[in-house]
């Protein structure tokens, strides 16, 4: 598999965009004012992981990394992986230019946002969720100790 040493984000982008064109084009899936974007791909467990935003789209991507491991997953089995706000799924890709990486939709269909830059705040509030941890549940056992 091959590894990725730094960031493949403008990879990502043009190979996206190539798929834009050649298997998007004319379908009416894609919202006018979007393009494709690599958003803020970093080091995550040895691999590079980012959003991307795309006319049509909005997906997780995990790319490996010199130190990642991983699995490709069959067919559309799910790869899970457990991230600070839990577990999330994904399917396992391959593309000529950018070889196997992993996926995870967020959205399908971009018709929420007008801008694009609406679009790459959202996957940039997608990834921050991703690795914040669940919020802690709140104990009322020590109030209890208030009116006693």
């Amino acid at each position: 598999m091959q590894a990725w040493h730094a960031t493949p984000a403008a990879r990502v982008e043009q190979v996206y965009e190539r798929i834009r064109r050649e298997r998007f084009a004319g379908l009416g899936l894609q919202r006018a004012g979007l393009r494709v974007q690599a958003v803020d791909f970093h080091c995550w467990q040895g691999n590079w992981l980012g959003a991307l935003v795309t006319p049509w789209c909005l997906s997780l991507l995990l790319l490996p990394g010199p130190r990642g491991r991983w699995v490709m997953p069959a067919g559309n089995a799910r790869l899970p992986l457990r991230f600070p706000a839990g577990i999330i799924g994904f399917l396992g890709n391959q593309e000529p230019g950018l070889g196997p990486y992993l996926s995870a939709a967020l959205l399908a269909g971009m018709q929420a946002f007008e801008r694009q830059q609406q679009a790459v705040r959202a996957a940039r509030d997608a990834l921050m969720a991703l690795h914040a941890a669940p919020a802690a549940a709140v104990s009322h056992r020590g109030l209890s100790g208030l009116h006693g």
